[in-house]
């Protein structure tokens, strides 16, 4: 007598593989952007928002926008300005503005946008002055580099 339970056909299997992928990568991305947004939030340790920084751009970074990887790198100066290190903030600031003019794309756009939009974020009381100075120290070095 033949087994009254039916096998699993390959497009049963087909669709089992590809949720089980889907919740694969939904967990993951979900789980790095939740653990991600400990990078913007200035009331935390600044070693702790730069650890989680650095991690976000390590595991999710190949998916960001110029934008994203500028904002990032923004916000890992600025825990290193609250760190004291002067000259690696600076050179995260540096690194930050090309992508935020589009200069090393073919898009290119005016600073003075976005130049706005980082003065009122860095306007943020819990953001030491000290920040907006190294960033300002920054525009003038790459200003200069451009010239």
């Amino acid at each position: 007598m033949p087994s009254a339970e039916p096998s699993d056909t390959p497009k049963q299997w087909l669709k089992a593989i590809a949720i089980w992928a889907f919740l694969g990568f939904w967990i993951y991305f979900f789980s790095f952007s939740l653990y991600a947004s400990g990078c913007h939030k200035f009331s935390r340790p600044a070693d702790e928002r730069l650890r989680k920084c650095e991690n976000s751009l390590r595991f999710t970074g190949f998916l960001y926008t110029d934008h994203q990887r500028a904002t990032n790198l923004i916000n890992q100066g600025i825990a290193q300005a609250d760190l004291g290190e002067d000259a690696k903030a600076v050179a995260l600031f540096t690194k930050a503005i090309p992508l935020l003019t589009g200069a090393s794309s073919s898009n290119h756009r005016h600073l003075q946008p976005q130049l706005e939009t980082l003065d009122r974020k860095m306007k943020d009381p819990a953001i030491l002055p000290r920040a907006l100075e190294l960033f300002r120290t920054a525009i003038d070095e790459w200003a200069k580099s451009r010239s």
